[in-house]
């Protein structure tokens, strides 16, 4: 027994800093990365309608690893619910549910024709702006604090692919071109 404490370290080890380092493992490094949205549902959580967004990364030595994000639709107080409400419509942009239009010479968000929510913008291709984030909470069975790292997105941690911000980030191979304004179609006016 006492060479197999000291093969594997056991007599100096400590679980709670082998936890921390199994959680750092499955934390990729910050930065930006080419992805797609392949995942978005609404749920309830303390009170809150919470869109729960999931995005795989497309290219590079993480591709396949998936990096969820929580979009708040309130916030507790006002100021906290504009945050909120800021963030979302930033997301909804980036991922092609919301336009930017110019109604009678004011400039305002409309919805993308055919779509009427962030399920309808699935495998919608963006760049995510990946940060790692310390997460606690308390282990139901033991009481004890937890602690480990997660990633998550920047808080405005989404761009178009045609975003000068991001040229430099790498693609996957076969990735669609950007629709600009030159390759935008001509919407369809056959219904109006």
């Amino acid at each position: 027994m006492t060479a197999l404490l000291e093969e594997l370290g056991l007599e100096t080890a400590n679980w709670q800093e082998d936890d921390k380092g199994i959680a750092l493992g499955s934390v990729i490094p910050e930065g930006k990365y080419h992805a797609r949205l392949v995942h978005a549902a609404e749920r309830q959580a303390g009170g809150y309608t919470i869109d729960e967004l999931k995005f795989e990364i497309l290219h590079g030595p993480y591709k396949g690893k998936v990096i969820e994000d929580d979009l708040f639709h309130t916030g507790t107080d006002a100021q906290k619910t504009e945050k909120a409400k800021l963030k979302r419509r930033s997301y909804y942009h980036r991922l092609g549910l919301l336009t930017k239009s110019e109604v009678n010479g004011e400039k305002k968000y409309t919805l993308t024709p055919g779509k009427n929510h962030i399920r309808d913008c699935l495998d919608v291709q963006v760049i995510i702006d990946v940060v790692a984030q310390e997460e606690s909470w308390e282990d139901k069975k033991t009481g004890a604090n937890r602690k480990m790292m997660k990633n998550k997105l920047s808080y405005f941690g989404i761009y178009k692919l045609d975003d000068p911000k991001v040229k430099d980030v790498p693609r996957a191979t076969g990735t669609p071109a950007p629709i600009t304004s030159a390759t935008k179609p001509a919407p369809d006016l056959s219904g109006i």
